[in-house]
């Protein structure tokens, strides 16, 4: 389930990416890139749930609408709370790395798309 999140967050993150350079996209926070950020939040919790069950950590409310509001304070202090001494830091380096991939399919994606669609009037850099 971690895994299959994991590849599903990287497709939504390289589909927003092609989607901005699309003739479809407008100027602008559109509901399309709403849904985008709300699909890449459920891959999320997705990870989240079977990091969970994995672990056996169970999230109090707070931190679930910490993670909702804040993911990138409160994924990894949840990281860091779940994983064994030796694990904490790797953890939340990975979860930076991971993070940082994810821009780059994004940006990987907006060049395709600008290739592939020839730029949009809608990308405002």
């Amino acid at each position: 389930m971690k895994r299959n999140a994991l590849i599903l967050a990287a497709i939504t993150g390289l589909a927003s990416g092609i989607y901005s350079m699309s003739p479809l996209a407008q100027a602008g926070f559109t509901l399309v890139d709403w849904l985008f950020v709300a699909l890449g939040m459920f891959w999320i919790f997705m990870w989240l749930h079977g990091d969970q069950q994995e672990f056996g950590h169970r999230r109090s409310p707070w931190m679930n609408i910490g993670i909702v509001v804040l993911a990138m304070l409160f994924v990894p202090v949840y990281l860091a709370r779940t994983r064994p001494a030796g694990r904490k830091l790797k953890a939340v380096v990975g979860f930076f790395l991971l993070l940082l991939g994810w821009f780059a399919l994004n940006i990987g994606g907006a060049l395709l798309g600008y290739f592939v669609f020839g730029g949009s009037a809608a990308y405002t850099g």
